[in-house]
């Protein structure tokens, strides 16, 4: 036996169908609404997101461009602008920093420690000092004089600027920025006015003011240590008689051999000052005994200005 079994499919899909038709436009509704509120939610948030990588932008574009006019009126006056990335050791040098030492631009590495090295060894513990002040915090500001060695050699004065410009939730210094200013002129005016107060021009001699400052110095000293000290006051007789015979020229030739006379008598530790006229002056310090060598000296000083100029 066999059965035929006959569905329906409108009656069987009908009803659902008609569902569908009811619901499907709710449906449509409702993600509708949804795009519309979510657009409505979102649609702000985006401007602002837009608008504020647009001042961002615009910031930092002017940030570039105060940090690009700062470095070119910093370099335009001589100055030459570093920045230094403090916990990677790595400094950033303008052209101006390295040919101020006579090096090319790619001459020169970023290592701080090869920095370092160049600076002269009198003048790197009070660097390194105010490096300490400024990891420690002590201080956010420095300036600082010290000599570089240049790519010939030779020493250069420079007055290095700088200040710390943002710190770790540590407080230990991330990022500095600074300048170099290149000041030898300035030291070699320094030390020829130091000079020429303070040493006879024709003899080169101690003059009379740095002569009375040691001579201070040494009594203070010669009291604390309990050491004895001499003084021996030396003039060129007849001395006027040859700058009216022979001329001041001739006499001047005088002055300079008789202070060399003396100076080689005496220890580099002693003082030879010249203190005007034919009249110079010898402080003996530091002396084993009281008399011994104060009187080899003296013999010697004598002996020696007996032969003929």
């Amino acid at each position: 036996l066999g059965m035929v079994l006959k569905i329906d499919q409108a009656e069987l899909f009908g009803p659902v169908k008609k569902q569908l038709k009811l619901i499907a436009p709710l449906l449509a509704a409702l993600v509708s609404a949804g795009m519309l509120l979510l657009y409505w939610l979102v649609a702000p948030l985006v401007r602002k997101l837009v608008t504020s990588e647009q001042k961002m932008s615009d910031v930092n574009a002017r940030l570039r461009d105060v940090e690009e006019r700062g470095r070119f009126a910093l370099e335009s006056a001589g100055a030459g602008v570093w920045d230094l990335n403090y916990p990677a050791r790595q400094i950033l040098l303008s052209k101006r920093c390295t040919e101020m030492l006579g090096f090319a631009e790619d001459e020169i590495g970023t290592s701080l420690d090869e920095w370092t090295q160049r600076i002269h060894p009198d003048d790197r513990s009070s660097l390194m000092a105010v490096r300490r002040a400024l990891a420690d915090g002590e201080i956010d500001t420095f300036s600082n004089e010290h000599r570089m060695r240049c790519k010939d050699g030779s020493w250069k004065w420079v007055h290095a600027r700088g200040m710390v410009a943002t710190r770790d939730t540590d407080s230990k210094p991330v990022r500095m920025i600074g300048t170099y200013l290149d000041i030898s002129e300035r030291k070699q005016a320094e030390e020829t006015i130091q000079r020429q107060a303070n040493f006879d021009p024709l003899t080169q001699l101690p003059n009379r003011r740095l002569f009375l400052d040691r001579l201070a110095q040494e009594i203070v000293k010669s009291q604390r240590a309990n050491l004895p000290l001499a003084l021996l006051l030396i003039d060129l007789d007849e001395f006027k008689e040859v700058n009216d015979t022979l001329g001041h020229d001739v006499g001047d030739v005088l002055l300079q051999e008789a202070a060399r006379r003396i100076r080689s008598c005496v220890r580099d530790a002693d003082t030879v000052a010249r203190l005007g006229g034919d009249e110079f002056t010898v402080l003996l310090t530091e002396l084993p005994d009281r008399t011994t060598h104060i009187e080899d000296i003296a013999r010697r000083l004598a002996l020696d200005n007996f032969v003929a100029f």
